[in-house]
């Protein structure tokens, strides 16, 4: 507790008592006497739960990341185990294994490096493999919304989509996430008289917690050029305030970057903000679509 607190706290329960006695309420001095002691004394207990709550706080923050750093220890102390027993069979420093070792050992290095300094990870379907655990983004997120740029194709989806959808609306129906923003980017008009686009447009209208806005690939490339939005990356999705995924390619891997770089998470939020709000970002009426759930629109996957 600082001096000015210390001392505004005096003040406090110096002036209370003035004040009852201004209003003449019923009471003594020695009652108003009390009634500071009581307000210093209740002030005081507010502030130490404060304080203890904050602890409490910091103590959690401590073992999670003494469990994490526990957790890494071990693999590296397995590493150097298993490692010292390699080299004994080594037939010198041309020895197949352990070029391959070191190769290994010095790109783990260069992730880590990035990841530390640049808030960086480079992943190949990582996002659609471990669903669950990047949603888990929104953890202890009040706002609770999931953004993401989708470049429509043909075909419109694959099994790892249409498994990223499904889990993506288990959440919503679960309330984990509050609202999905999906913002659709087309090469032409007449994409948009595919019965599979038609589809998801209509699921993206009539259920509730998603809204959606169509862009035109000339407009949007020409948004990204204004908003000097590095051209490395097909698309990318926004995950609260903790990752921004970037997509660098589809196919049979999709390959991409996670960043949790407060700078880049902004920026590509605002970005994403006013691309939806642009003039060129537009909805069809929502009566000239069918409702649509997203078995239908998941109905391929094997």
């Amino acid at each position: 507790m600082t001096h000015a607190q210390l001392l505004l706290k005096l003040l406090v329960s110096i002036l209370v008592p003035i004040v009852l006695g201004l209003v003449k309420a019923p009471t003594t001095f020695a009652e108003r006497l009390l009634i500071g002691v009581i307000v210093f004394v209740g002030w005081t207990a507010l502030e130490t739960l404060q304080i203890s709550k904050e602890l409490q706080k910091r103590e959690k923050r401590e073992r999670a990341a003494w469990a994490i750093a526990h957790r890494f220890d071990e693999i590296i102390h397995n590493i150097r185990h298993h490692l010292g027993e390699a080299i004994k069979d080594f037939y010198g420093e041309n020895d197949l294994f352990q070029d391959h070792l070191c190769h290994l050992a010095e790109e783990l290095a260069r992730v880590v490096r990035q990841a530390a300094e640049k808030k960086e990870l480079f992943v190949m379907n990582y996002h659609f493999r471990s669903t669950d655990l990047v949603l888990s983004a929104f953890d202890g997120d009040t706002a609770k919304t999931l953004r993401y740029v989708w470049i429509l194709d043909d075909p419109l989806l694959d099994d790892m989509w249409r498994h990223y959808m499904k889990q993506v609306d288990q959440m919503v129906k679960q309330r984990s996430l509050r609202k999905v923003k999906a913002l659709l980017v087309y090469t032409n008009r007449d994409m948009l008289l595919m019965d599979e686009v038609k589809e998801l447009l209509g699921f993206y209208a009539h259920s509730g917690g998603y809204e959606y806005r169509l862009i035109d690939s000339a407009s949007y490339a020409r948004l990204r050029k204004d908003d000097n939005l590095e051209a490395d990356y097909v698309d990318f999705g926004i995950y609260g305030q903790r990752y921004v995924y970037l997509t660098l390619s589809y196919g049979e891997e999709t390959r991409g970057v996670f960043t949790k770089h407060p700078a880049t998470i902004s920026r590509y939020t605002r970005f994403f903000d006013s691309a939806w709000k642009s003039p060129a970002a537009l909805e069809i009426d929502k009566n000239e679509l069918r409702r649509v759930d997203v078995s239908k629109i998941c109905r391929g996957q094997g």
